[in-house]
């Protein structure tokens, strides 16, 4: 079994490698990893304020009522360790997990990571637990995998594919009984997972976004969640990357001393690095899509009316047209497509 799933690894960090050469990811200022990269409690550079000037100011990182820190350290609420039941949703497997199951599943997988030094590339010891690659799937995630069967192959092969969406969580609520109620969005797992991981000493790599975002979110995040542990912040260059690039970042994640690494590259960028990660390191490894802009305030999100009755996507459409009409107007309609035509798969 040990072999099998050496060589599933390799298939897939060979598969994601090819992939990430075509793609172009998020701009930076430049390519620098040994300078984006920070020792334990030092804030990064401020930008200039006037970068923030355009979007509102950002909600602060307050404890609401019903958080998922709830259902952390709670052995009776659900087995960690059981692997998640899947629902097929356009084809694609996502784990019946609501919004506090998530965290709680993330933390308990991260602080199985703090027991265990994380070990440079390729030299990862059997003691170790595997790396896990978990993905936020929306309507467009799923369009895309219906379109592209080995993008469709990679997310059969993840760990956990959480319900990222309104259509995504209303499809599996017709077609399966007892599916969750509420979606995964990127942002709240990102900062509900960051505050409860604090007790266990789980650290944290950024990888994704621009310079100024990043720096912008991880001094935020150090203000407002005191004791949160980020190791690392890279902001790749908005270009294809080499090998050597890649290479680059998995070293720095692995000197780092990471335990869960946050990817915003957008999709399907982050979906194959989170992939490739995880077949290379001992991580958890998160896509997480824009939660990196809307947490560190450079971009404004939609009302909360907005977020809870699924319209959500008019406003970020509003606010990106030229950038995600294909998603919306054209992916839309592929997903329910694909939902009707996949729905006695898996």
């Amino acid at each position: 079994m040990a072999k099998a799933m050496q060589t599933r690894s390799a298939r897939i960090n060979s598969m994601a490698r090819a992939r990430l050469h075509d793609c172009v990811v998020m701009p930076s200022a430049a390519w620098a990893p040994s300078r984006t990269l920070a020792t334990p409690g030092k804030s990064g550079s401020t930008p200039p304020s006037s970068h923030l000037d355009p979007a509102p100011p950002a909600a602060p990182l307050v404890r609401r009522t019903g958080t998922p820190s709830a259902a952390l350290h709670t052995g009776g609420v659900m087995n960690h360790r059981a692997a998640p039941r899947r629902l097929n949703c356009a084809g694609v497997g996502i784990a019946a997990l609501d919004a506090a199951e998530a965290v709680a599943w993330v933390i308990d997988r991260a602080r199985d990571l703090t027991q265990t030094p994380v070990s440079a590339p390729g030299e990862t010891p059997s003691s170790s637990p595997p790396g896990v690659d978990v993905h936020l799937c929306n309507s467009y995630t799923l369009a895309l995998a219906d379109k592209e069967g080995d993008y469709r192959a990679m997310l059969d092969a993840a760990t956990l594919n959480l319900a990222d969406g309104t259509p995504v969580m209303l499809a599996n609520r017709l077609l399966h009984h007892g599916a969750p109620k509420e979606r995964v969005r990127g942002p709240g797992l990102f900062v509900q997972v960051l505050r409860a991981g604090r007790d266990d000493g789980i650290k944290h790599f950024l990888l994704g976004s621009t310079q100024d975002t990043v720096g912008r979110l991880r001094d935020r995040l150090e203000r407002e969640l005191p004791g949160v542990q980020i190791v690392g912040t890279i902001a790749p260059p908005f270009r294809p990357l080499t090998a050597q690039e890649l290479d680059d970042i998995t070293s720095a994640i692995a000197t780092s001393g990471a335990h869960i690494v946050w990817v915003g590259l957008g999709t399907p960028k982050q979906d194959w690095e989170v992939a490739r990660l995880a077949a290379t390191l001992p991580v958890v490894a998160i896509a997480v899509g824009a939660a990196f802009d809307f947490v560190a305030g450079t971009v404004a999100e939609a009302p909360r009316w907005m977020q809870r009755s699924g319209t959500e996507w008019i406003h970020r459409l509003g606010s990106e047209p030229k950038r995600l009409w294909k998603r919306y107007l054209l992916g839309g309609p592929r997903f329910a497509a694909a939902v009707v035509r996949r729905r006695g798969q898996g």
